[in-house]
This record gives structure tokens, sequence and C-alpha cells, in this order.
């Protein structure tokens, strides 16, 4: 890949402390182009106070590198306030969903709490079809493969309605959140695996 960069996952409270992780983070790796944020951005969405204090944590950093989130389940109608996304996601659904490239990459960023949308399914399959960059990107909250059951049983409907449009449009990586852990998988199949290493 010929950029840097990060992936942060639910912050939800310790806005202060997150905001200095931040820092650290940017101050150690200053070429980062822009941020992926996996949901979950506050805890309560229609607190207008928990708003203020995550964007105070984070726009020492944000005002210098583009940070581009997806909604999680504690983020509600408040979300759209407060980003600058692309506008060029399904009807009804812009900034919900919506994709970006940088480089030879192309992002697709989805709403996991809308994965059952007919529409958003419709979109998500021809903008995948429709790039021609080397690597494809995802980026939504809940995991579809989730490391523990946390009873929402949302990781299903993904696996029915997402993951076959994302292996049948060679989708080389998934970022998530909603899981306050580390985890990840082995690419899904063996067809995919030899494709990503002759990426390298």
């Amino acid at each position: 890949l010929e950029f840097r960069r990060v992936l942060f996952r639910s912050v939800q409270s310790g806005y202060a402390e997150w905001g200095n992780m931040v820092d650290t983070v940017y101050q150690d790796y200053p070429q980062l182009k822009f941020s992926l944020l996996g949901g979950d951005l506050t805890d309560n969405s229609a607190d207008e106070n928990e708003w203020g204090q995550f964007l105070d944590a984070a726009t020492g950093v944000f005002s210098r590198i583009q940070m581009m989130p997806t909604m999680g389940n504690h983020d509600g109608a408040m979300y759209s306030n407060f980003f600058a996304l692309p506008d060029n996601g399904p009807i009804g659904l812009t900034q919900e969903f919506y994709s970006f490239d940088y480089g030879n990459a192309h992002f697709v960023v989805l709403n996991s709490n809308k994965n059952t949308d007919q529409v958003a399914k419709q979109w998500l399959q021809e903008d995948l079809q429709n790039t021609d960059k080397t690597w494809k990107f995802a980026v939504f909250h809940h995991p579809a493969y989730p490391a523990f059951d946390d009873y929402k049983t949302i990781d299903d409907s993904i696996r029915a309605n997402w993951i076959p449009i994302l292996e049948q449009n060679k989708v080389d990586m998934v970022f998530m959140g909603h899981q306050h852990v580390y985890m990840r998988t082995h690419p899904r199949s063996e067809e995919h695996t030899s494709e990503l290493q002759s990426h390298h």
C-alpha cells in the first residue's frame, strides 16, 4: 500500500484519555493520511455534552487528518450533524453508507445496523464492481465473526447479507468495532489467500 491509516474502534467514554492516545499515535506516525473510526463514538448518541467531549478530544489531530467514521449501535441522529462525509451512498442512506478512494485502495463504509436494507446491498454490489483499485477494504461496526457471543445475533445477518457480496468482489480486508477486544481472522478462502499473497 502507498499510504498509512489508523483504525480507532469504539470510544464511548474516557474522551480525554482517548484524545491523549490519538495525539500520541499522530506524534509517532505523522505520515498518517486519514483515520477510520469503527463506530460507537459516544455512549449516548443524543447527549450533546458527550459529543462535545468527543470532538474536543479529537480536534487536535482530526483538524490535520481526515476522520472517516462508520455508525455504531450507540450512534444516532446526531452522528450526521458533525461530519462532512462523501455523499455518494444509496438514496436515503447517504453518509451512513459511502465510499472513497485513496491511492490504489477503495474503501466502503457501511452502517451495519441496516445490513438487511436491499437498496444498500445493491449499492454495495455496484460500488465494489465499479472500482478498479488494487485493494478493497470495508469498514463497519458489528463483526461478522465475533470473538464472543454478545446475544445480538446481528453477526448472523451480516454473514447472510454482506459477506457473499464482499467475497464475490474480493474485498481484501474488513475493519470493525463493537466488541472491545483485539481480534483477527485468517483469509476466508484459499483462492483469496493466494491472491492476497500475490499482492505482496
